[in-house]
């Protein structure tokens, strides 16, 4: 994923750069600093901005602050930050590189390639040998791509299957792909089936409205039967670490050894709200309908954290699920036996039978 590249080479470069010095201790730095430390960017930020209202000239904390607001995703003002330090610090190599950091970021790649050249051209030799990491970065991270790959996956429960993939790409923008790709896949059922699927993608971030979209299309078939495939995705940024994302899509059902027979499509929506690659306290909150074509839904809400027993060394979590089919597909096979809501097995009875041709929960709750 593009945009998980450019936030891992974003994250090492400033890992390099050196802290800006301040030219007093005051507690509203020290506040920023303790909120910086626990991941809070904005916070840190605010907690800043009366300082610097009285104490303009201390260039340190400045710097410090267009570096809060850079993390905390407050693009614009960031970048407002950084050009007006550039203007009262000429020639700083280490400001320069950050703030090449944050147009990659926003996708301005020319200017972020003019920054890094004259940082190149510069005398300090550890500001040159970064530039030029990330004047490669830059290089390697627009260029196209090609991806293969095969997969053996084997599960009892209902089958085993055989997949291969291969996908390339290309930069619309720095911040915009279009990629295109293919399945093929075989099903280890009796008979055997074949099939797959054929897809085109594209996605793509707008950082100063802190959206992120992805739209795609295709089909799938298997044997002599296809149907086509697709999904649009919307994700807004709520903060450094935390997002709102809803999704709607149409594709295939592949659970159940039933579902082998013929294409069973499937038509979801979901909302998410995603914090799952966060430090410290992560989680993930999702609601999500699956519809069929014969009418029946399936409702699914789920959700899970983790909270920080030692800082960055160990986590613990918890989650829980919850789904609920509005009408069975369960049939059983031996006669005077019912899947049907109402019939109660004897205690510790097995019932012989199958979801036909998708799985059904009945008011099913899972916790872990």
């Amino acid at each position: 994923d593009v945009y998980k590249r450019q936030a891992l080479t974003i994250a090492l470069a400033l890992t390099l750069l050196p802290q800006p010095v301040h030219a007093q201790t005051r507690p509203e730095i020290e506040a920023a600093q303790h909120l910086q430390d626990a991941g809070e960017f904005g916070a840190a930020a605010e907690a800043l901005r009366p300082y610097l209202q009285a104490f303009p000239d201390d260039l340190g904390t400045q710097w410090l602050f267009s570096r809060l607001l850079f993390w905390a995703g407050e693009y614009d003002e960031a970048r407002d930050g950084y050009e007006a330090l550039k203007g009262k610090m000429p020639g700083d190599p280490w400001l320069a590189l950050e703030y090449s950091e944050l147009l990659m970021g926003l996708g301005e790649w020319g200017k972020a390639r003019k920054v890094l050249r004259e940082v190149a051209a510069g005398e300090e030799a550890k500001a040159v040998l970064q530039a030029e990491a990330g004047l490669e970065d830059i290089r390697l991270l627009t260029r196209p791509w090609i991806r293969m790959a095969g997969d053996v996956l084997d599960d009892s429960q209902p089958f085993r299957r055989y997949e291969g993939s291969l996908e390339g790409g290309v930069f619309l923008h720095p911040l915009w792909t279009l990629e295109a790709g293919g399945t093929p896949r075989v099903l280890d059922v009796d008979p055997q089936r074949t099939g797959g699927e054929g897809w085109g993608r594209i996605k793509g971030s707008i950082p100063g409205l802190g959206l992120s979209l992805t739209g795609m299309g295709g089909a799938t078939f298997q044997d002599s039967q296809s149907s086509w495939s697709g999904s649009a995705e919307l994700g807004v940024r709520l903060g450094a670490q935390m997002k709102l994302v809803a999704s709607a899509g149409r594709t295939r059902y592949l659970w159940t050894l039933a579902s082998t027979d013929s294409l069973v499509m499937m038509n979801t929506a979901e909302i998410r709200l995603d914090r799952a690659d966060a430090p410290g306290w992560a989680g993930q909150a999702v609601g999500r309908m699956d519809s069929f074509a014969d009418g029946n839904r399936v409702t699914t809400a789920f959700g899970w954290l983790l909270a920080p027993l030692a800082k960055n060394i160990f986590r613990v979590g918890y989650a829980y699920s919850w789904s609920h089919a509005e009408e069975s597909r369960w049939g059983a096979d031996l006669p005077g036996q019912s899947g049907e809501p109402g019939s109660v097995p004897a205690p510790g009875a097995t019932i012989p039978g199958r979801y036909d041709p998708y799985h059904t929960p009945n008011d099913e709750t899972v916790h872990s």
